[in-house]
Formats: structure tokens, sequence, C-alpha cells
């Protein structure tokens, strides 16, 4: 069983939100890599972690690399040859994932062109209008 992950001071995920599967990994490791499960699998069940707002879970689901079937967040890692590190690392990801998505997104604020913007776009527009002009056929004349 996992222990229980602090991303913050007020977010915890509790152990049973987490799920942790070691399987053989096709990263580095020569020989080693038919022997040893080294590729870690780790599932969170955003639905199981009572502290997480509403909002954050929603954004939680939305920042996710994958989600399974159940809807739980799934992150793998696989790059060292060491189990151990590769779980520090799914964790790591997971913890950020979640920092993430308790900061709500910034509100866009609308802004207008200014007035060069404005000329310069106007300006183009003449130019090109001046080119399909030019590509024309002349005019018939009776």
């Amino acid at each position: 069983m996992v222990e229980a992950l602090r991303v913050n001071e007020s977010l915890l995920v509790p152990p049973e939100a987490i799920s942790v599967k070691r399987v053989r990994s096709s990263g580095p490791g020569g020989q080693n890599v038919n022997k040893v499960a080294s590729k870690v699998e780790v599932r969170v069940d955003p639905d199981r972690i009572p502290m997480l707002p509403a909002a954050a879970r929603a954004r939680l689901r939305h920042l996710a690399p994958g989600l399974d079937a159940e809807g739980r967040i799934f992150v793998t890692r696989q790059g060292s040859r060491s189990q151990h590190e590769n779980l520090k690392e799914a964790m790591a990801t997971l913890a950020g994932l979640l920092a993430r998505s308790l900061k709500p997104p910034r509100a866009r604020i609308h802004t207008k062109p200014g007035p060069s913007a404005r000329e310069r776009r106007l300006e183009t527009k003449r130019k090109e209008s001046a080119r399909k002009v030019s590509r024309r056929r002349p005019a018939e004349e009776d």
C-alpha cells in the first residue's frame, strides 16, 4: 500500500485513493528488463479525495495526461531502472497535477487592438487587394 500524498498544507490525498501497479518496463536496463518490473503505473480516484473541491476536480480531469475507464487519473513512469525512482517521479507528477488543479485559471481580459495594429491590418488588406486586382484579366473594351 502507498502512503498518503501531501500536495500542500490544505490537500492530502488519502492512501485509499491511490493505487500503484508495477509492470515490466520497455525502457533501459539490458537483460534486467526481462526480470524486474521497474515501470510504475499510479492511478488516483479524484472522487475519493475529500479535500478536493468540485471545481478543482473538474480541472484535474482536464489536466490529466490520461484517464482510465473508471475516470481515475493515470500516470506512468519508466525512465529509470529503479522502481523506487519511477514511483517517486510518478508521485511528484501527480502532486504537480493536483497543485495545478487547485489554482483557478486566470480570467481572460478582453482587449482591443491598438491604433498601430489596426493600421497594419488595414495596410495588409490594401496590399492583398492590390495584388489580386493586378491578377485580373484586363476588361474588354468595345
